[in-house]
């Protein structure tokens, strides 16, 4: 009879709160934690796990793994969507090593309680892929049933009436052309000149955080003044690469004026692969390798911005929304053009409903306002140096 795996439950203190671990020592030299508010909680979630593995049943983790990998063999989706299907099951199961029967009404309500912090359309969107891979395990044999048919409208945030119009009026934005400059003016204070490219890529050549974050020297053509929003093409084993976020994303944007001394400098003598805005981080031994930011970093950043410049405080996504605003109130272009020049395939059906505008109860930008210059259709978005008064941008 094989020898039977050692549970320890202990109180630990982390950070402020206490809380109690358990580690399940296996017969051949594995060693698994758990960590729970309670002692009771931390004895059941070892239990379990050691049912699950004497048993033969298949653990969260196995099956997530399953779920993905089949949907990456037969071309479902890209790495890119892996990865941020892998970010939205991960947070399902407080500990992946439970076995997958454990996916129950309780743990779904929990997975709720988790993901409080996050937006509505985040929230919504993890749910459907939450609900999607529930489905797989009940065909699977893992789940007799979809814990997630149990949870009612009630339960779910995005749903009702008053949900839904929070969903549909997009991101908060820059309340007019003063905000604007007074960020743009606080933005190129910045001492660090990567800061000061990522913080106004959004807003000047309207990048998506992904597309800012793993934007390349060999995106960056300063002859034709243009940068080229593409796929990255992986670096070595360690890296899968990048996609861009869909077939209209990939697109040719103009690069703006104040940001020409900056990306000159960023990618003077650099391969072509060299991230613009990246960091360093160390791998075997004192080998160091360039690596993109998270979004969240760009995400703080932005945020400093704004509390520095004094105004409406938003995400990257939310000065996207400002320069689509600005396109359509002052420039005069239609919903059609902007989704060309921002990478939406819809015709503009995304730009109508989610960005043309200020945000509700909010003063929209006015139609005429002093040293603003004109958009150019053709260009995108005229820059304006905030010190230097109205300019003009020629092709």
């Amino acid at each position: 009879m094989p020898a039977a795996p050692t549970i320890r439950v202990f109180q630990t203190t982390h950070r402020r709160s206490a809380s109690f671990r358990a580690v399940v020592a296996w017969p051949d030299g594995r060693k698994t934690w758990l960590r729970r508010g309670s002692q009771q909680a931390a004895q059941a979630a070892a239990d379990a796990l050691v049912a699950a593995e004497q048993s033969g049943r298949a653990t969260v983790q196995a099956a997530v793994d399953e779920y993905c990998r089949l949907r990456l063999e037969h071309g479902a989706w890209s790495p890119e969507t892996d990865r941020a299907v892998r970010i939205a099951l991960n947070e399902l199961a407080p500990a992946p090593e439970l076995p997958a029967a454990a996916l129950d009404r309780s743990a779904l309500l929990a997975y709720l309680e988790r993901t409080r912090h996050l937006a509505l359309g985040t929230r919504k969107s993890r749910w459907g892929t939450v609900t999607g891979f529930l489905r797989f395990c009940v065909a699977e044999g893992w789940l007799e049933r979809n814990p997630s048919e149990l949870i009612d409208r009630v339960r779910k945030p995005w749903v009702g009436k008053r949900a839904q119009r929070q969903l549909g009026r997009g991101k908060a934005q820059l309340r007019n052309t003063e905000e604007v400059q007074r960020y743009i003016s606080a933005a190129l204070q910045l001492d660090d000149s990567e800061e000061r490219v990522a913080s106004l890529l959004p807003l000047l050549c309207n990048l998506r955080s992904g597309e800012a974050l793993h934007l390349t020297a060999g995106d960056v053509d300063l002859q034709v003044g243009v940068l080229y929003i593409r796929d990255a093409e992986a670096r070595d084993d360690d890296d899968d690469g990048w996609a861009v976020k869909s077939i209209a994303g990939r697109r040719t944007v103009n690069i703006s004026p104040l940001l020409v001394e900056d990306l000159a400098a960023l990618t003077h003598n650099r391969p072509p692969g060299h991230l613009v805005v990246g960091t360093w981080r160390r791998v075997r031994g004192d080998h160091r390798k360039r690596v993109p930011h998270r979004c969240h970093w760009l995400a703080a950043l932005v945020e400093r911005v704004c509390a520095v410049a004094e105004v409406r405080v938003v995400k990257p996504h939310g000065l996207r929304g400002t320069y689509m605003t600005v396109l359509s109130v002052l420039g005069k272009v239609a919903p059609m053009d902007i989704a060309r020049l921002v990478g939406h395939g819809d015709a503009g059906a995304t730009a109508r409903a989610h960005y043309l505008g200020a945000m509700p109860a909010e003063p929209a930008l006015p139609t005429a306002a002093p040293n603003w210059p004109t958009p150019q259709t053709a260009t995108g978005f005229a820059q304006l140096h905030p010190a230097a008064g109205a300019t003009e941008v020629s092709r």
